[in-house]
């Protein structure tokens, strides 16, 4: 690292992956707690030599006969695991500030006098280092998926703590799910609880696992050993008045029903003829909903004290939020792409074996493909952190000219539009245009399938391009913006017919003797360098300019006859 590198880094100040530590000087087990305070959260850098404040008082005289090396070594040799940290010391004028570079621990560290930190943000959103307790450490482990929370048997109960009533709802659900496993549908009540890991067998007695107490245990049981588990669901009217306010401790399918059905009742539909056709298009897809509610339950953190959210706001927005933010490797930018990580392994092989979620990973993707195909912006995961996950549908009135319009591609193609072409056809449509980078975004970063996708809604005659330089802007076409009853609207996208370019050009020729590209480009703001220089040679060409000069520095006059 320079030191101009180091001086940008600190003028950001402190945060949940950077730390200073004045070194006055600075006591070995502060230092180590400081490393395994930063590994335990995201990792990051810790700046030996600064002042919280961002002065840079440098190391301690007493402390600079340690190397990079040795400091390397003392830190990794008193953390357990070891912290694995890189240590380089920068010069910043006459003093020297030593950069630690702490990696993510992918289990949870301390140092070798036992003390555990981990980093948060205190009641202002400022970065500290607090004490990481054991039952706060299997939040953290199943956050690396390296525990599996759902799978923990719970040795104080018994068979008994089960419900018979559950078993039937299951088995119910089971015969009625074609998605179901069908290896489970003719066992007995045990025989299906081993089958699915929701009882383990220890020293000769059977007992429930989390899993199995979540998803057929009586309630009382839910209510005494599973005291986290509770799901709410709230209507919230104008000024976020409380309409509806009912909460749940039920077992998970029961669970899944009721609010389900509480957002059945809340279900209009608008109609669309299409051909011979009536199609409803619901405000809440029911599919969206079943994988929405589904993973918020399934994917939670059932070791923190926090209920499930949904809630319908006054706008017909349906919000969908679960205790424990993304597991590790899932980001709000790759979280429909990404491969499943599912924070409660056992939970989540349960749900689809019995054909509740999405057993080819797809979950996501279909959620965004259903809310898509209503006319609808695509669904949201703003508000999301490191807590809480949060989903939102934006409700509100289907978009029928847009559902009409992916029927009928969906019709010529034979095929269902996958939840990609629905985002870029969408976007274009809400935005007016897109280009390359644009949808590379919308597409997770991914410029190989954004490219692809543009070529081939390019073939389809959904989208033309507009311009020639990097990166290419697409919009809707002709055939498009008549469908959406918006022809006027395509005349503004691609810009001035030939005629009326050249009717304008020659207005500007009347108000100034001579003309620029500049001066073309100001007149047409939609005109590239590129298009603004190939009308002008188009005139130059059909006799009605004559171009002094050569290249960006040629000015065009009026041809004098």
């Amino acid at each position: 690292m320079t030191e101009s590198e180091l001086l940008k880094l600190i003028a950001h100040g402190e945060s949940m992956t950077l730390e200073f530590k004045r070194d006055a000087p600075i006591s070995a087990n502060d230092l180590f707690e400081a490393v395994v305070c930063l590994a335990n959260a995201d990792g990051g850098t810790l700046l030996v030599g600064v002042e919280d404040n961002g002065q840079i008082t440098g190391v301690h005289q007493k402390h600079l006969e340690m190397t990079s090396p040795r400091l390397e070594a003392s830190i990794n040799n008193r953390t357990r695991p070891s912290a694995g940290v890189r240590a380089t010391r920068v010069a910043v004028g006459n003093v020297f500030v030593d950069v630690i570079d702490v990696p993510q621990a992918k289990r949870v560290i301390s140092t070798t006098d036992g003390k555990t930190m981990r980093r948060s943000l205190d009641v202002h959103n400022r970065p500290e280092c607090i004490p990481f307790y054991p039952d706060q450490m299997p939040s953290r482990l199943s956050q690396l998926t390296q525990y599996d929370h759902s799978a923990e048997i719970l040795s104080n109960t018994t068979w008994d703590e089960l419900d018979p009533l559950e078993f039937e709802r299951l088995n119910q659900l089971l015969q009625d799910n074609p998605n179901s496993d069908p290896s489970l549908r003719d066992l007995g009540h045990l025989e299906q609880a081993k089958a699915l890991g929701l009882v383990k067998t220890v020293d000769g007695v059977v007992r429930p696992t989390l899993a199995g107490l979540l998803l057929v245990g009586k309630q009382r049981a839910l209510q005494e050993f599973v005291p986290s588990h509770e799901a709410a669901f709230q209507v919230l009217g104008a000024e976020q008045a409380v309409e509806v306010n009912q909460f749940f401790r039920e077992p998970l399918l029961k669970l899944l029903q009721s609010l389900e059905q509480y957002i059945l009742v809340r279900n209009r539909e608008q109609e669309l003829d299409w051909g011979l056709q009536r199609i409803g298009i619901p405000l809440y897809p029911k599919e969206a909903v079943r994988e929405s509610l589904a993973n918020a339950l399934v994917h939670r953190d059932y070791s923190l004290r926090q209920a499930v959210y949904v809630r319908i706001l006054e706008n017909d927005a349906l919000s969908i939020s679960s205790p424990g933010g993304f597991v590790e490797g899932v980001t709000l930018e790759n979280i429909i792409s990404t491969e499943p990580r599912p924070r409660n392994p056992m939970l989540a092989d349960i749900f689809k074996r019995l054909g509740l979620v999405e057993r080819t990973a797809r979950g996501v993707e279909r959620i965004f493909e259903s809310i898509l195909r209503t006319g609808r912006a695509a669904p949201s995961y703003f508000g999301t952190n490191r807590q809480t996950v949060k989903l939102s549908f934006s409700g509100g009135e289907a978009d029928l000219k847009l559902v009409y319009i992916w029927l009928e591609v969906q019709n010529r193609l034979g095929k269902p539009l996958d939840w990609a072409t629905l985002l870029i056809l969408h976007q274009v449509a809400l935005e007016g245009d897109i280009n390359t980078n644009q949808a590379t975004q919308l597409l997770e970063n991914n410029v190989t399938h954004a490219t692809m996708l543009l070529n081939r809604l390019l073939e389809l005659g959904l989208l033309e391009a507009r311009g020639f330089k990097r990166p290419k802007t697409y919009h809707l076409s002709a055939a498009v913006y008549e469908q959406l009853g918006k022809p006027e609207a395509y005349v503004r996208q691609r810009g001035l017919v030939a005629t009326e370019q050249e009717i304008m050009v020659s207005s500007l020729l009347k108000a100034k003797s001579e003309i620029t590209r500049a001066d073309v480009m100001r007149l047409f703001t939609t005109l590239s360098e590129d298009q603004a220089s190939y009308l002008l040679r188009r005139l130059v060409k059909q006799g009605k300019l004559e171009m002094v000069g050569i290249r960006n520095k040629a000015i065009y006059r009026t041809v004098q006859k």
